[in-house]
């Protein structure tokens, strides 16, 4: 987030959006959450180098003191709704080591077994309430993604895509 000197900074937000144009484009994009007319939050996702998926969660962030754990869990929905309906097989998010701990816990999360009254409607959406998407994920890892050791947590829209999503995944399968 820092904007200091972000023209040279290809880490950055700014850099990202305008240099580099990730979130521009078919299969991209990035949402920024207001509260009261003040930003709260935002997320990105673009269409990644894994054919036909999204990569979600890319650059987020939260306002200090603001909790946006169910706004960004909405973010995840609207950009499933968005792979979906762009015919694409689906979405992931990455880990890095140092936040590998969170891989389990957003499976979990998102594992209808795991919540007493889910439910799947006649589209085959979960919900873990009235109101309140829920997408049965899986995870994969580590792999080499931006040149950097990571753990993979994906949903797909399509179940039958899975053979071809995990062939994508075995070519970036992280070497020691």
């Amino acid at each position: 987030m820092n904007p200091d000197d972000w023209e040279n900074k290809p880490g950055t937000l700014l850099y990202l959006l305008y240099k580099e144009k990730r979130f521009d484009g078919f299969g991209n994009g990035y949402i920024i959450c207001k509260e009261n007319e003040r930003i709260i939050c935002g997320a990105g996702f673009y269409l990644s180098e894994i054919d036909k998926m999204v990569c979600f969660g890319v650059r987020s962030y939260t306002v200090p003191g603001v909790n946006c754990s169910t706004t960004h869990g909405d973010i995840k929905d609207l950009v499933f709704d968005i792979a979906r309906e762009e015919g694409l097989y689906g979405g992931f998010t990455s880990f890095n080591e140092y936040n590998k701990r969170y891989v389990d816990r957003f499976v979990n999360i998102n594992d209808p077994k795991n919540i007493k009254n889910a439910f799947q409607d006649d589209t085959g959406q979960w919900w873990a309430k009235p109101g309140r998407k829920i997408s049965p994920c899986k995870s994969y890892g580590p792999v080499k993604l931006k040149e950097t050791k990571q753990w993979l947590v994906y949903h797909l829209c399509n179940e039958d895509a899975e053979p071809h999503v995990l062939n994508e995944f075995k070519k970036i399968d992280w070497k020691d």
